[in-house]
């Protein structure tokens, strides 16, 4: 408390150029023993939060996006990425955001904290803008009703390729990925040797 007053007496309250309706937002979020909770200031109001909460530029993008797609049951890793998920969105789409990221996980459990790199949230972001480049074509084909029963089951039929291609990336057993892209293609699975052949083994022994 003693902080949030410092800090909004001297350094907001006395700057003109800070409106009362532009004053900054925080998430605060506090390790305690039994539990992490999270708190929202503004001003020198703070108050404890039992939901999903945005601040910042963007706010209605953020809002409608976590509405759609957090619920207060998550584990926390899917949180994460429903969280990383918002974020790049609304960096994408809204004037005045953007940069790198770099996001923190608290979790519960021995008072533990994560830190998901701008590198790591830098991929996940490309991985969710490929995702929903493959998604348009079949989210557009399954409300059209011109588009046969036929074409739709072709874009299902390639849509898995591609959900299977993407995720792949994120497969630490590239033989299970290849056996279930093998699966959803329709073609025979040949397990695929990591072993160097003779002819490789012999060109590495060259000088």
């Amino acid at each position: 408390k003693a902080a949030l007053l410092d800090v909004f007496n001297n350094h907001i309250l006395p700057d003109p150029d800070i409106l009362p309706e532009d004053r900054p937002e925080l998430l605060i979020a506090l390790q305690y023993e039994a539990a992490t909770l999270l708190y929202k200031t503004k001003g020198t109001k703070f108050r404890r939060l039992d939901s999903a909460e945005c601040i910042g530029r963007g706010i209605i993008l953020a809002k409608s996006l976590t509405a759609q797609l957090f619920e207060s049951n998550m584990a926390l890793s899917q949180g994460s990425l429903v969280a990383l998920y918002v974020l790049s969105q609304t960096k994408r789409w809204v004037d005045g955001c953007g940069g790198n990221s770099d996001v923190l996980l608290l979790s519960d459990h021995n008072r533990s904290v994560v830190r998901i790199s701008t590198e790591e949230v830098q991929t996940l972001e490309k991985h969710f803008d490929e995702f929903n480049e493959y998604a348009r074509p079949l989210l557009l084909a399954k409300a059209d009703r011109d588009t046969s029963d036929a074409t739709f089951k072709e874009l299902m039929r390639q849509f898995g390729i591609e959900m299977l291609g993407l995720r792949g990336k994120f497969f630490a057993d590239f033989q299970e990925y290849y056996r279930r892209l093998c699966e959803v293609a329709g073609i025979p699975y040949s397990p695929i040797s990591t072993e160097p052949s003779e002819s490789d083994s012999s060109q590495s022994q060259k000088p």
